[in-house]
């Protein structure tokens, strides 16, 4: 047989060859670019948002509807999620009034909302809450019959309480659907077991019976009492079941506090083979003190006194200085900024923000942050740290100042001591001084970015300064003197800290 021999199959075969090679070449650097890819690019954490605005209250006329938390929450959810990336699809919003029903911030669908978040939630979840509009101080319930129980402890005999939409004035049962600063801590507690990492910010007022005249441009997110047809006698009750509870824990070793939220450390959850799972945390950020109103008021400033333009100036301002900020920012850091901004605003007018929980952590983002870093350094002639009231760094507090590259430990090299003079919530003035046997130094010579530590902290006169008026002092000045014998000689016997002082307008009381 005779055997024909192609002329060109030697090139056609040389051209499979190439092509061959070819295409392997290719997949394998498809595999490897995706490798290279899935390497490079960290996998984006579980994260859950749920936002609350309450603007109107049907069920209780004499409740005053609000204009900014319609204009909060859709503010904060761009921010969500052209800053941090957010889906909309992990994004919860209830806000208003709208026609769908359970979209409204009601009781029941603030409820579900928090329950749902919960039960999605993961270990290392990246969780978002926002709180928008009133809140009030109303008696604590009747279920609760010790004003000091160490798991709720409501010394004035009051809970902080937020107002849903569907909020009812008092009747047989109370009001009904409120929502009491123990339920929210409950459902943090569960989702911190979860081990989820929650951030929760309230911007609505802690106190109903505090107000003031704040014109026809700033409008309080508080309610009193009456507004909802809580009886006086009610609120005497528990002025009462309070006093008559702190004076049978009197010289007692208790310690009981009131705050809207009461971030409890609790024990992490366990997995079926009874190991403790990772432990979640909760950091708070407050509008105002427990005792302060929180305003929502038109943004930018000079904007037009219209509804669309009306926000919570702590929403506002929170949402502006995460804007603005570059790079990563830890929670205690925001919070200095946003406390620079109110007071850039406001001066010394209230309310004055408050933060709580694990603010050394990345806002919204995993990695965690070294306690607060107290720095040296020499500003406009002044000799200052980077740290405040915040940090509790308070008139008196006694630092040692460090070098820069020194590593921690009892043996660490002091360059010099210093005391602070002057502090505001984000910086201090200090001067050198002498103490623990090192002399003042000359701190013009002392290097910036030097690090400091606490070594003494003064706490202030905590005494109270008690002065006794007397319209006319000459009429029967032995009546002075006997009220101030009287006063000493009870201070003595309560142990109740103290003082008598001549100047009335430097007392606490009169």
């Amino acid at each position: 047989m005779t055997q024909r021999i192609d002329p060109n199959a030697s090139e056609r075969l040389a051209r499979f060859v190439a092509c061959l090679l070819l295409s392997i070449s290719i997949a394998i650097g498809t595999a490897r670019l995706g490798l290279a890819d899935s390497v490079s690019k960290p996998a984006v954490p579980h994260r859950l948002a749920l936002l609350v605005g309450c603007t109107e209250y049907r069920m209780a006329p004499d409740v005053r509807a609000l204009s900014g938390p319609a204009n909060d929450i859709p503010m904060f959810a761009k921010l969500l999620t052209e800053k941090f990336g957010f889906k909309s699809e992990e994004i919860t919003t209830l806000v208003g009034w709208p026609d769908d029903e359970k979209r409204r911030p009601t009781a029941t669908n603030i409820a579900n909302a928090f329950e749902k978040l919960i039960r999605d939630a993961e270990p290392n979840s990246q969780i978002v809450i926002q709180i928008s509009g009133h809140g009030m101080q109303l008696p604590i319930s009747e279920a609760q019959t010790d004003v000091l129980d160490p798991s709720n402890p409501e010394p004035d005999g009051l809970d902080e309480v937020f107002l849903p939409c569907d909020i009812e004035p008092w009747g047989d049962g109370g009001i009904k659907n409120v929502i009491r600063d123990n339920q929210f801590g409950a459902w943090l507690d569960q989702l911190k077991n979860r081990g989820a990492a929650v951030w929760i910010v309230f911007d609505c007022c802690h106190s109903g019976d505090i107000s003031r005249d704040v014109g026809d441009v700033e409008v309080d997110r508080s309610v009193r009492p009456s507004e909802l047809g809580v009886p006086d006698s009610v609120i005497v009750s528990a002025a009462e079941k309070a006093r008559q509870a702190k004076e049978t824990a009197r010289g007692k070793d208790t310690v009981a506090s009131s705050t809207l939220l009461d971030i409890k450390s609790v024990q992490p959850a366990k997995n079926q083979n009874s190991n403790p799972i990772a432990k979640g945390s909760v950091t708070a950020f407050f509008a105002a003190q427990s005792f302060e109103t929180a305003p929502e008021l038109p943004r930018p400033v000079n904007a037009a006194k219209t509804p669309e333009n009306y926000y919570g100036l702590f929403s506002y301002l929170l949402t502006q200085t995460l804007q603005q900020s570059q790079g990563r920012v830890s929670y205690r850091e925001l919070a200095r900024k946003v406390v620079n901004q109110y007071r850039a605003e406001r001066g010394s007018r209230a309310p004055t923000p408050s933060f709580s929980g694990d603010l050394d952590k990345d806002v919204i983002g995993p990695n965690a942050w070294p306690s607060a870093v107290i720095v040296f350094s020499q500003n406009s002639g002044q000799s200052t740290l980077s740290c405040g009231n915040l940090a509790g760094i308070t008139p008196g507090t006694i630092l040692g100042v460090h070098p820069a590259d020194s590593a921690a430990g009892k043996d660490r090299p002091v360059l010099t001591y210093v005391k602070v003079d002057e502090a505001t919530p984000t910086n201090a003035v200090v001067e050198s001084i002498e103490f623990n046997g090192k002399t003042a130094a000359d701190l013009s010579k002392i290097p910036d970015g030097s690090l400091c530590t606490v070594v003494a902290q003064d706490l202030g006169d905590l005494r109270l300064k008690l002065a006794i008026h007397q319209s006319d002092p000459a009429s029967d000045p032995s009546q002075a003197a006997i009220l101030k014998a009287a006063l000493e000689s009870l201070s003595e016997r309560t142990k109740v800290l103290t003082t008598i002082i001549e100047k009335e307008a430097d007392a606490d009381l009169i």
